[in-house]
């Protein structure tokens, strides 16, 4: 046997780059041929020499002469293709002295691929602002991987309809403060040998001034002794967090319906689609109004992809309606086949 190792990773996001090795017995001259796909790309190689004898051309990688002898290493990057799966094959070829061994190595490209299941004609709220499981758009992601969504409001809309922050959240933001220096005055007791850091975290979160550089650099000051105090003590660390995560839970209510949100984040935990904007509301007045929703779409390396812009809705309300974005939308799990219907991004 030629070589003592050959890596090439079993997957990887589509787009995304991915790393590669081979390595040998450095007593041997060896010259390792790699035909490559057409749609990766070879973006680095390491340890290869600047010779004529090595050659890249096309798809065919050729290389004899390196500058430590008995390793390569290779980073290819693959192209978007049009479906969510594909399985490409990279030949790797070694030949030294008259031997010579070749390796099919196959990798497994993936991507999210988001597909509208269904999408109701109509709406008919009430004051509560629920909405039947029957009368939600249901999207499922048909790839791998996860998806993220920012959903907007289409041009061709109602002009009174609006996108907005979450309802009560001046509120919000003002009762987790103050549950926030709350706990973390608590916390200075518990840890008074941090009692200088918390206090001037304590401040900042309080401040609600202009966010200037100045303001900035103290900021980015106070996280890098935090982090450093984090590395020294996990205690602190838990316990740091844990005050962030129980001031937000305790005032959580503010700003969304527990009932209906945990649905939400169980369909998250199901479909592999996140709304980032999910706690935002849909402002209605009190009338019949026509919403086109734009789904802005990527994946979890934050590439980008066609947006889907959804069919218009009939929302019927007989009072003004903060409508949050979650109350909207269900997912529909991967496991399960049904007839979806495939949107184009336009």
């Amino acid at each position: 046997m030629i070589i003592d190792s050959l890596y090439v990773p079993e997957n990887c996001l589509q787009l995304e780059s991915f790393s590669a090795h081979v390595l040998w017995n450095k007593k041997k001259n060896v010259i390792i041929s790699i035909d490559v796909p057409e749609k990766l790309v070879l973006e680095t190689l390491y340890n290869a020499a600047e010779s004529r004898n090595n050659n890249v051309e096309g798809n065919r990688i050729t290389l004899s002469e390196f500058n430590v002898n008995g390793y390569l290493g290779l980073v290819f990057r693959s192209e978007k293709y049009q479906t969510p799966k594909v399985i490409e094959n990279i030949t790797f070829t070694i030949t030294s002295d008259g031997e010579s061994e070749t390796y099919n190595k196959e990798i497994l490209l993936f991507r999210q691929d988001i597909s509208l299941v269904s999408i109701p004609k109509e709406i008919v709220l009430d004051t509560s602002t629920k909405i039947k499981s029957t009368n939600k758009i249901i999207l499922q992601n048909i790839g791998e991987g996860g998806a993220k969504i920012v959903v907007q409001i289409d041009e061709d809309s109602s002009p009174s309809v609006s996108l907005q922050p979450p309802e009560h959240y001046q509120e919000f933001l003002y009762e987790f403060r103050q549950s926030l220096d709350k706990h973390y005055s608590d916390l200075g007791d518990d840890y008074p040998e941090y009692q200088t850091e918390i206090e001037q975290f304590r401040k900042l979160i309080s401040y609600t001034g202009i966010f200037d550089s100045k303001v900035k650099e103290k900021l980015v000051t106070l996280v890098d002794k935090l982090e450093k105090i984090f590395e020294k003590n996990n205690d602190f660390l838990n316990s740091f967090m844990y005050t962030v995560v129980q001031s937000y839970l305790e005032n959580f209510n503010i700003i969304a319906n527990i009932e209906q949100f945990s649905n939400y984040i169980n369909s998250v935990n199901t479909g592999n689609i996140i709304i980032e904007n999910a706690l935002d509301h849909i402002l209605l007045s009190s009338n019949i109004q026509t919403i086109r929703l734009k789904l802005k779409i990527t994946d979890v390396a934050n590439n980008d992809y066609p947006d889907l812009v959804l069919d218009p809705i009939k929302i019927k309300s007989h009072n003004e309606v903060h409508l949050p974005l979650y109350a909207l939308f269900d997912f529909k799990t991967n496991n399960t086949k049904s007839n979806n219907k495939r949107t184009e991004g336009r």
